[in-house]
């Protein structure tokens, strides 16, 4: 078994950082989290040189965009610019997943809100999973989607709900971060 690390920066000086203390700890592998907006695709370049000279490779690109409010920078930090420039920019950085939250409507990340259950919010995420596999130009990429219990996903059998629904040219590039803990009700 191999285990990775999950490492968050907000620019590439601090995740150089990140990466050389994730090597020393004896890790090669991460899911890297981008925490700024505004990164171009030479803040990537240097990130992927970093991530050379350091020795761990990306198996995801953490993008946590909130596809409910897209334009806007969401609690961590970035927008669906941010997640455009990743997902342009896998070439470079060597990662296939791009990994982001079902959405929410909610002005807290975590907090309910009623909105979020409703079949309007599913349509509104399906929209944009199209926009995104439409204006995506990189041929393997998969978009990673990690529901939260109290977002737009937040149940399993909504999960497979959902995933019925797209469109299959949507289909084939969404898979699901099941982790357990954000699924369960207090």
């Amino acid at each position: 078994m191999k285990l990775g690390i999950m490492l968050a920066g907000r620019g590439p000086e601090d995740i150089a950082r990140r990466l050389e203390q994730a090597r020393e700890a004896g890790f090669s592998l991460c899911q890297l989290n981008i925490h700024q907006t505004g990164l171009t695709r030479t803040d990537m370049a240097a990130i992927a040189a970093s991530m050379l000279e350091f020795g761990v490779r990306p198996v995801a690109m953490g993008v946590y965009v909130n596809p409910l409010r897209a334009e806007e920078a969401g609690p961590l930090g970035v927008s669906l610019a941010d997640l455009n420039l990743a997902l342009h920019s896998l070439d470079i950085l060597g990662a296939r997943r791009v990994v982001f939250w079902s959405g929410t409507h909610a002005d807290a990340l975590y907090a309910p809100h009623d909105e979020n259950e409703s079949d309007d919010s599913l349509a509104a995420l399906r929209e944009f999973l199209a926009r995104v596999v439409r204006e995506t130009r990189a041929r393997h990429y998969t978009l990673l989607i990690e529901p939260w219990r109290t977002h737009v996903l937040g149940s399993e059998d909504r999960i497979r709900q959902f995933h019925r629904s797209l469109p299959p040219f949507v289909e084939e590039r969404v898979r699901y971060v099941l982790d357990v803990p954000g699924l369960m009700t207090p």
